[in-house]
């Protein structure tokens, strides 16, 4: 993805471009539980970001560790989470 999709992204929604690269690393490889703890704020982006690069069963698994502490983030993680999305799609540049 060129980063200059990122920057567009990032600036659509107020966040960094790096965060918006992280939430695309998540949005490709991470499982749907995985990326549902992000958008709702149960897990921080770095380390969904980490953890994506696991396979699925460990991804759910720690997901399930992370609901049970009852943090929650949501403002910034959702933003970021649908300026990924978009990159994804072509919305700010080609995939």
């Amino acid at each position: 993805m060129p980063a200059s999709a990122f920057c567009l992204a990032a600036k659509a929604v107020r966040v960094s471009a790096r965060s918006v690269e992280r939430a695309s690393k998540v949005f490709a490889h991470g499982a749907p539980e995985l990326v549902a703890a992000v958008e709702t704020g149960a897990l921080r982006l770095k380390l969904a970001e980490a953890l994506a690069s696991l396979p699925g069963p460990q991804q759910c698994a720690a997901v399930e560790r992370a609901a049970g502490t009852g943090r929650t983030r949501t403002g910034k993680a959702a933003r970021v989470m649908v300026a990924a999305r978009s990159t994804a799609t072509g919305a700010f540049g080609s995939p």
